[in-house]
């Protein structure tokens, strides 16, 4: 395997004979090392998808080129400044394959970096490459921090979208007020207090969890102009609160 080059489409795997230059090694070297332990002994479709997003990542960066230096420019923030935040900026890649890129890149910088290789076998890296390589580890989580953080409207957005259900305040106040509310409370507080539970104490508590359930599980800190439509195509007022369908399960209303 380390005298060929790996190539990944959404297709297909394909291995193709390689181009002598310093990508090839390092990425056949790449593939090597994430079936280590130290490296999490990635399954081979996995190992596939880190060597080809490190792969995309120097394409992009360094078209023409034949080595992994430009990975260290800009002191190792050249792949945030020229690859990740253009792609927050332009909406062109969703969080979670932004921040799998960054995931691999770090593996990759864990084989750099580590002695896990015969370097004489390897490309030589001059200059103060290695330490770059070595600080930008540490420095990787921020950036899926950053990530993460800058994309909070589009994660709510998807979860916003497993909404299909509006309870309204009102609705929330009948519910509590209910006998079967009441009941499974009693439930509740007899069980924290020690006593055990017949069958239809047992059952009380239980009607009453799983639709709390179904209210309180709902991402919070939500802005109200992220709010999704109602049943009748409406925006959902302030008084209105979404509730998700779990996944599996048959719809509590």
């Amino acid at each position: 395997m380390m005298t060929q080059i790996l190539t990944v489409s959404k297709r297909k795997s394909t291995i193709q004979q390689p181009q002598k230059n310093a990508h090839h090694q390092w990425l056949c070297g790449f593939f090597s090392f994430l079936r280590l332990p130290s490296a999490g002994y990635q399954k081979l479709q996995n190992r596939l998808q880190h060597v080809s997003q490190v792969q995309h990542i120097l394409e992009v960066l360094d078209p023409d080129g034949d080595d992994i230096t430009i990975l260290g420019n800009e002191f190792g923030d050249t792949v945030w400044t020229k690859w990740v935040h253009p792609h927050l900026q332009n909406n062109t890649k969703v969080p979670g394959a932004i921040i799998s890129y960054v995931t691999s890149l770090e593996k990759f910088y864990m084989l750099v970096t580590s002695n896990r290789y015969n370097r004489k076998d390897m490309p030589p890296l001059h200059g103060n490459y290695l330490d770059i390589f070595k600080e930008t580890i540490s420095a990787l989580k921020g950036w899926r921090a950053t990530v993460d953080n800058e994309t909070q409207h589009i994660q709510h957005r998807g979860f916003l979208k497993e909404c299909d259900t509006i309870l309204t305040t009102a609705d929330i106040m009948e519910l509590e007020g209910s006998k079967p509310y009441r009941a499974g409370i009693k439930a509740l507080n007899e069980a924290k207090a020690g006593k055990k539970l017949s069958l239809q104490e047992f059952t009380d508590a239980r009607d009453l969890l799983l639709p709390k359930q179904a209210i309180q599980s709902r991402p919070g800190g939500f802005r109200d102009g992220l709010r999704p439509p109602n049943a009748h195509g409406r925006p959902c007022q302030k008084d209105q609160t979404p509730v998700c369908k779990h996944r599996g399960t048959a719809s509590l209303y």
